[in-house]
């Protein structure tokens, strides 16, 4: 993609941005956003109300998940390809264990926001604890590095 097919927003002249200014959905266009929580859910709001799918509409918070009430638990992690199954004590992530284990994910934050380590699964209940992947991709898509599962989950590895 050449530059002529990027437009990007910058306060300019102290003007903030307004996401009500953007238009309706183009099937070749794609809305990327990041920031704090307060503008890229005014942005996903503006463009759910202009008609935008999800699937064209992504964010990237500044800010991890936070919720205090959660309590991790173990987990066992079964490895599709191989049937290895993987034990993920409560104090560990389930990224850490398997990179413990030979599998080289990529990753950036480790804290939820970028999807740098997203990875598919083909059952268990995940807890998903990120705040990158949308509602539609949650059903076989999960971060590793922040996400759970109730006692197990197979991944797509």
């Amino acid at each position: 993609m050449g530059a002529d097919h990027l437009h990007d927003w910058f306060s300019e002249e102290g003007r903030r941005f307004d996401p009500a200014l953007l238009r309706g959905p183009d099937a070749n266009t794609h809305v990327y956003a990041c920031g704090p929580r307060r503008l890229t859910e005014a942005v996903q709001a503006a463009l759910a109300a202009n008609g935008w799918p999800p699937e064209q509409v992504h964010v990237e918070h500044f800010a991890a998940v936070s919720d205090e009430n959660f309590k991790p638990e173990p987990f066992g992690a079964r490895i599709a390809s191989t049937g290895a199954v993987l034990h993920v004590p409560a104090d560990r992530s389930l990224l850490d264990v398997l990179r413990e284990h030979g599998f080289s994910l990529p990753s950036s934050c480790e804290l939820g926001v970028c999807g740098a380590c997203e990875c598919g699964y083909r059952d268990g209940t995940v807890i998903h604890r990120d705040a990158v992947l949308p509602i539609g991709k949650r059903q076989d898509r999960m971060t590793p590095c922040v996400s759970r599962a109730r006692v197990g989950v197979t991944l797509d590895l």
